[in-house]
């Protein structure tokens, strides 16, 4: 694990997320991860929405926050046609988009989201704003290259995520 510097990030940026529909998984408990990353592989190739949505978007979150493996659990969506319908364990949701502090890493290096917590809170521009999903103070992750998500396994090293912390002008 890399140690974080405390030099702001020449990276960190604003971006702008549009409102998108959404299917949403959550699993609690052993290796929430990996569950979820699965259910969602089998999603897109069920929904064939690799080659129906160019705008094909993954995104995940811990959810529950929590210290072991009974408490703790993480939720993935990936954006859909607003008119598909969905089936449990998945779960329709409008999510409301709007300005994020964002932070590219590699897969696995999580310790910096401490790195966009402090430009979000230090720039003078903008501030953190508390939005949905609340459970995890609204702190997402945007998984990338979301076309190549069946070529990888779970823990692939060749994954990039951004780390998205919602954001407004101060």
């Amino acid at each position: 694990m890399k140690k974080v510097s405390d030099k702001m990030p020449d990276d960190v940026r604003i971006v702008n997320l549009p409102p998108m529909t959404v299917a949403a998984i959550r699993h609690k408990g052993e290796v929430p991860e990996k569950t979820t990353f699965e259910a969602i592989q089998s999603f897109i190739q069920e929904h064939n929405l690799l080659h129906g949505k160019a705008d094909l978007r993954h995104f995940g979150f811990d959810s529950p926050l929590g210290s072991d493996e009974d408490e703790h659990g993480y939720e993935r969506w990936v954006t859909i046609p607003e008119d598909l319908e969905v089936q449990e364990p998945f779960e329709k949701k409008i999510f409301q988009g709007g300005s994020y502090g964002a932070h590219t890493i590699n897969m696995g290096d999580f310790e910096e989201w401490k790195i966009l917590e402090k430009w979000v809170m230090n720039n003078g521009v903008f501030k953190y704003d508390k939005r949905e999903p609340l459970i995890n103070h609204g702190l997402i992750e945007e998984h990338l290259d979301v076309t190549r998500i069946n070529e990888r396994s779970f823990n692939s090293a060749e994954q990039q995520i951004v780390l998205l912390m919602p954001a407004k002008k101060a």
